[in-house]
């Protein structure tokens, strides 16, 4: 009775209440193209979805301004953290084939050992890493992720004098030192005693699983568990059982990979900087755009609802639950909040959000090739407000957690 009852309120959001005339639909375009032209933010397109469609998809602004390429739907740019919720989806796919538990002590998938000092004799697990509750602390180590495939510029000498001018400074030094090399070899070097970057400070002193911490090379170090698990490369298993299935095109870890016309330049206090990848690629580097992307958040959303496609319901359920002990709003790898499931990023040039409502059953894509403006937290929250004012359900689904 319930499954029939959640099938026609999805019905009924999906053919009803959702529903924008054109007139509505134009106002909408009309006030996000109005605040893309007056603010600070090069080129975004966002997108409102529900479990079963794309309701409204749109771009604006600039992919390229000096090349005057407009950003669509379909341009490609990075989506930074959002990138961690492919890395909980692959955590259950791999406990769906028997290849690993949750609750597994890491160390039985890593190539190397991973202890605490701080506490030798506790284990951690891949459900901590996956809550941000392991003890896995970035410290200034995470920075040397980033490898520019050219030179940045010294765009910090648009700031005036002062203390983000030599923030910014250490961190174009930074980059322009960084070095590209296995991910294996970047997350030993931090986290193995007799490694290059190796601190104490590297980890909390709190004993594992009793303090929340985000952490990205706890993401990162997570996927490498995977690749250990299934043998596979991790990009390989993602493109096997989330990318293909889902029949998602147009996406990849390496910008430099896509063509000129088709992605998106990147803009960093409102200065283009040169593509980058990440060493520890899992935690930040996936590039799709926003129709693509799409199709992977409204699986999720169905698997919300209690649906099966790459993931059985129970997965689901699993994935997108606060876990318990999670001292936080935490799934695997999904931030799970009273109201809204999904994820932000933000990386050098980059700007995203995706998440949907639990009891509403909608979902809101945001990706922006800028970051570092004064003003674009601000004009963030002002697009979010016009497309959730837009779209809002008159009637919502009830949850079914």
């Amino acid at each position: 009775m319930r499954a029939l009852f959640l099938l026609l309120a999805l019905l009924a959001i999906g053919q009803s209440s959702l529903a924008l005339d054109q007139e509505k639909t134009d106002k909408l375009t009309q006030a996000l193209g109005k605040l893309c032209k007056g603010g600070t933010i090069k080129g975004f397109a966002v997108a409102v979805v529900n479990p079963d469609s794309l309701i409204y998809a749109n771009g604006f602004g600039y992919a390229n301004v000096d090349e005057g390429t407009l950003y669509t739907p379909n341009t490609i740019q990075p989506i930074a953290s959002v990138s961690k919720l492919f890395i909980g989806a692959s955590l259950m796919k791999a406990q769906e084939l028997g290849l690993l538990r949750l609750d597994d002590d890491v160390n039985k998938y890593l190539p190397f050992k991973l202890v605490n000092p701080h506490h030798p004799n506790e284990i951690i697990t891949l459900r901590q890493l996956a809550m941000h509750t392991s003890g896995i602390k970035d410290t200034k180590n995470y920075e040397k992720t980033y490898v520019f495939d050219e030179t940045i510029p010294p765009i910090y000498k648009s700031e005036p004098i002062g203390a983000k001018r030599i923030l910014m400074k250490q961190y174009v030094d930074l980059y322009n030192s960084n070095t590209r090399m296995p991910m294996v070899e970047f997350l030993k070097r931090i986290y193995c005693s007799d490694g290059e970057w190796y601190d104490k400070d590297c980890f909390s002193k709190d004993k594992p699983g009793a303090h929340y911490e985000y952490s990205n090379c706890g993401a990162a170090l997570a996927a490498l568990a995977i690749e250990g698990a299934s043998h596979m490369k991790y990009s390989s298993f993602v493109q096997a059982n989330i990318i293909n299935p889902l029949g998602i095109q147009n996406t990849g870890w390496a910008m430099n990979q896509f063509d000129a016309n088709e992605k998106a330049s990147l803009y960093l206090s409102g200065t283009q900087i040169p593509t980058y990848e990440l060493i520890t690629y899992p935690d930040g580097g996936f590039a799709t755009s926003i129709v693509e992307f799409s199709k992977f958040f409204r699986a999720a959303m169905q698997g919300y609802t209690g649906r099966k496609n790459i993931l059985s319901p129970a997965s689901y359920r699993e994935m997108l639950s606060a876990q318990p002990a999670s001292h936080s709003e935490n799934g695997i790898f999904w931030e799970v909040k009273p109201k809204v499931i999904g994820h932000s990023g933000a990386d050098p040039g980059v700007r995203t959000l995706a998440y949907f409502y639990k009891e509403t059953l909608t979902g809101y894509l945001l990706f922006f090739n800028t970051s570092d403006t004064k003003t674009i937290s601000t004009e963030i929250n002002e697009i979010f407000k016009l497309l959730k004012d837009a779209y809002q359900p008159a009637t919502a689904a009830q949850e079914v957690h």
